[in-house]
């Protein structure tokens, strides 16, 4: 609970911001998302079961192996890997 207060002022005030750069640029604020727009449309159910998976399960598992798998094991190493042993005599 701590967290979403201490959090959640800076996403809404992110996205105050972004609201106000969009107007005084004056670009077009992004439309819906693809799948929203073939949710609306879709005809077939299984068309549909399938944008909820694709959407609900299958994002964020791809998010999660991306990040866990490469990114954070990237990090890992180049914050953790030990020091090369001349550096440490030199100083």
């Amino acid at each position: 609970m701590i967290g979403l207060l201490i959090i959640f002022p800076w996403v809404l005030l992110s996205e105050i911001a972004t609201e106000i750069m969009i107007n005084r640029l004056k670009l077009h604020a992004p439309s819906a998302h693809d799948l929203l727009l073939v949710l609306g449309r879709a005809d077939h159910p299984w068309l549909r079961v399938a944008v909820v998976i694709s959407a609900g399960v299958c994002a964020p598992m791809a998010e999660e192996f991306i990040f866990r798998a490469h990114l954070q094991t990237f990090l890992k190493y180049v914050f953790t890997k030990p020091a090369e042993p001349g550096l440490s005599k030199a100083f």
